[in-house]
């Protein structure tokens, strides 16, 4: 049997979609319909699109797979059968591989690979308990009756039981998200250019060490750096504007970078303003394709050499990097665990002490953050955690229930 497929598409207006299709390239229009009605249109993110055409992808297959046609059984007022969902319920659990975004016909053999995370199974059936509700009702919407409602209301929340109790946040004790003392030396030492143990090639050193050190001082998001463009930086005051720029025309990456926060300006020091204009001048301006557009950050190699630095390009410099410091856990998101970490401490350590309520109004302008989207507690949790034990130490020393 044929796949299916995920594909991004860049409309006139700058628009990014993506659709489904068949493995063919043609559209699957109920899919579609529903990420245009209901997703794209409530306002989401491209990125919460994506995910919900992959929670469907799944289920388009498992149908293939089994020999169902949905819209033949909703059409009769037909439904899925509890055995049936349970199947579905299976396949939201498995990892399945991909090859080139096509999702392979035979999930059956998705029993013989990993599982994801309870919290991505919930996820995967809330977004299919909510496509079957919409498409019994977009079939079927001539000939509703109350039975039918019922019905359907009945496959809906039998489906929605089968889903795995989901994972509190940090119930683990994911507390210490910034990276060791031992990691951020490290990785401090091996990107300055030419030591020995870098792992990058001459012509990128200085950028991807420049990518690091905006990282680590402002700590801005990935997508943010790869979307910053010339005319954010303001050189006589040593600042970076933050700006958000939905569905940018002017942007051709395939995948564009998004500031998912507020809009903001950041204080950057002199050592860094003079690194970005060295590499601005002596390393960007020496490419003919990066005098075309504004972005500050490009690749260096190949056919994309000169245009905008990708998501994915981030990603490849971490995957390098994770690698010379021993860490798998090395993120762009772990340096702005760091940053916030690194952060309570100089504001522990300021001569001039802020109440909590200021200290949050400060992180969250800092972070792109609304003052009561309750970020900021979450990423100084690991500062938190040192003054309570800080407190229950000192609290323990009062106590002498034993005679010395």
């Amino acid at each position: 049997m044929h796949g299916t497929r995920l594909k991004h598409i860049t409309l006139e207006n700058g628009e990014r979609a993506v659709l489904l299709t068949s493995s063919t390239g043609i559209p699957l229009y109920y899919p579609n319909l529903y990420i245009t009605t209901q997703v794209r249109s409530a306002s989401m993110a491209l990125a919460t699109a994506k995910v919900s055409l992959t929670a469907i992808q799944l289920l388009e297959e498992w149908l293939r797979d089994n020999d169902i046609d949905l819209f033949w059984r909703f059409h009769n007022g037909a439904f899925l059968k509890p055995n049936e969902l349970d199947s579905i319920r299976d396949i939201c659990q498995k990892n399945v591989s991909r090859t080139k975004k096509t999702i392979k016909s035979s999930i059956n053999t998705a029993r013989t690979t990993s599982s994801v995370t309870r919290n991505t199974q919930y996820q995967r059936m809330t977004i299919i308990a909510k496509y079957l509700a919409f498409l019994a009702i977009t079939i079927n919407q001539k000939n509703i009756n109350e039975d039918f409602r019922i019905r359907r209301e009945n496959m809906i929340e039998y489906f929605k039981r089968l889903r795995p109790r989901q994972s509190l946040p940090y119930k683990t004790e994911k507390l210490d998200r910034a990276l060791s003392e031992e990691t951020t030396d490290q990785l401090y030492e091996i990107t300055k250019e030419s030591h020995p143990d870098n792992p990058f090639e001459k012509n990128v050193q200085l950028r991807n060490a420049l990518i690091l050190e905006i990282l680590a001082s402002l700590g801005m998001r990935k997508g943010e750096i790869a979307n910053i463009r010339l005319d954010d930086i303001d050189f006589q005051n040593n600042t970076l504007k933050v700006v958000r720029r939905p569905d940018d025309i002017g942007d051709r990456r395939k995948y564009q970078p998004v500031v998912k926060t507020s809009e903001r300006t950041l204080p950057f020091s002199s050592n860094l303003g003079l690194l970005i204009q060295e590499y601005q001048l002596s390393h960007r301006g020496k490419l003919a394709a990066a005098k075309k557009h504004g972005y500050l950050f490009v690749s260096h190699k190949g056919d994309s050499e000169g245009l905008p630095l990708t998501i994915s390009g981030i990603d490849y410099i971490f995957r390098r990097l994770k690698v010379a410091v021993n860490d798998s856990s090395l993120s762009p998101h772990r340096l702005r665990h760091q940053w916030n970490y690194e952060f309570s401490q100089a504001i522990d350590n300021s001569p001039k002490p802020l109440t909590e309520a200021q200290e949050e109004q400060m992180r969250s302008y800092l972070m792109g953050w609304t003052p009561t989207s309750g970020m900021a507690s979450t990423y100084n949790r690991r500062r938190i955690r040192e003054k309570a034990y800080d407190a229950i130490r000192a609290h323990q020393k009062r106590i002498k229930v034993v005679e010395d």
